[in-house]
């Protein structure tokens, strides 16, 4: 099984949160969890998906750690992103 890449970066002054999950696939929209580091713990904070054929998202949250988890779809490993940083 491949592994899927999910990048996850802060964008607009690190106040939103970018999603992009790879490859990229026209026909299918892939589903995510954002988690928000609280207490030393991992917290689902909400479940989306990508939209359009680049397979992005922008999320507007709240300041704090977050990363996302892309679990095992369309043939496709789970993965983890990186940690990121939102300022505002």
């Amino acid at each position: 099984m491949t592994a899927s890449r999910v990048g996850v970066k802060s964008v607009q002054r690190k106040s939103k949160l970018l999603v992009d999950v790879g490859p990229d696939k026209k026909s299918k929209n892939y589903r995510f969890e954002v988690q928000k580091k609280k207490r030393g713990e991992w917290t689902t904070v909400t479940v989306s998906t990508t939209k359009g054929k680049k397979d992005k998202r922008r999320l507007n949250l709240r300041k704090g750690k977050y990363r996302v988890i892309v679990p095992a779809q369309y043939g496709l490993a789970a993965s983890t992103s990186n940690t990121v940083q939102l300022k505002h």
